[in-house]
């Protein structure tokens, strides 16, 4: 599902949960990403916070997680541009 390189800084550790959700078929939830990028469940909740924050990401009420809002104005954006 999410990217198998490892990186070492909190950003590509953030950017790793980033697209992990923008590639995942379904919301996914906490524990479920800690496993996957074998990061600390606590590093993946802060990660989410500021994902959260930003609008790159959104809890669906259940303790799952989707891309956010502003992952569809970002896609929308770059779509656009590349009609031009």
């Amino acid at each position: 599902m999410g990217p198998t390189m490892n990186y070492n800084t909190p950003t590509d550790r953030l950017l790793q949960i980033l697209v992990t959700l923008g590639q995942s078929g379904e919301a996914i939830s906490a524990k479920e990403l800690s496993e996957q990028l074998a990061q600390p469940l606590s590093s993946i909740y802060r990660h989410l916070k500021t994902l959260l924050r930003w609008g790159l990401a959104e809890e669906n009420g259940h303790g799952r997680y989707l891309p956010g809002p502003a992952c569809l104005q970002l896609a929308k954006s770059s779509t656009a541009k590349r009609c031009w």
